[in-house]
């Protein structure tokens, strides 16, 4: 239903050729990053850049709502800093699509951080070792990184009401399919 990924051109295409009917959600942590780092290191510009996009996607309740807020600072920024605009411009929608999700994990579904801590945790414990002597402490290590995802993920269990809201989302969108393809 949604892929979470940042903004690499391949993966992108690559979400769309192999779920094309997926939500695609871009990294909100990864944009701010992309976006300050267009901005000068001038005292306060970058936590007021960074206040102002989180308020727009904290405060929002729905995606048009959050799409709105970050138009209105590519706007404040598009005089002085063109190139930090264009970048935040660049794939709002796709910043504001966890929007559409239950609230509980909205947070959760804005960004991939669950993702790279885990593969933060490869390189650490790679680095260390080097090489690996075998295949059985390549799946060890494998496996107690998984086991860390999972670990990780526990706050996604859905409650009763959020497992209806996404069922809803379901059949709304295989509601869309069928109207398309009877079009």
């Amino acid at each position: 239903m949604l892929v979470v990924a940042d903004g690499a051109p391949g993966l992108i295409r690559a979400i769309e050729e192999l779920w094309p009917e997926a939500d695609r959600q871009r990294c909100a942590v990864h944009r701010l990053r992309n976006v300050l780092a267009k901005l000068p290191e001038r005292p306060g510009l970058h936590e007021r850049v960074r206040a102002a996009y989180w308020a727009a996607l904290d405060t929002a309740t729905n995606p048009a709502e959050a799409e709105a807020g970050l138009r209105t600072l590519v706007g404040e920024l598009s005089g002085a800093y063109p190139s930090a605009a264009a970048c935040l411009a660049d794939d709002v929608a796709a910043l504001t699509v966890h929007l559409g999700y239950p609230l509980r994990l909205r947070r959760r579904l804005r960004s991939t951080n669950l993702l790279e801590r885990s593969l933060e945790e490869v390189r650490r414990r790679t680095k260390v070792i080097g090489r690996f002597p075998g295949e059985t402490s390549c799946l060890t290590l494998a496996w107690a990184i998984m086991d860390l995802v999972i670990a990780g993920s526990r706050g996604l269990g859905l409650t009763l009401p959020e497992r209806h809201e996404i069922a809803a989302l379901v059949a709304a969108r295989s509601v869309l399919q069928t109207a398309e393809q009877i079009a």
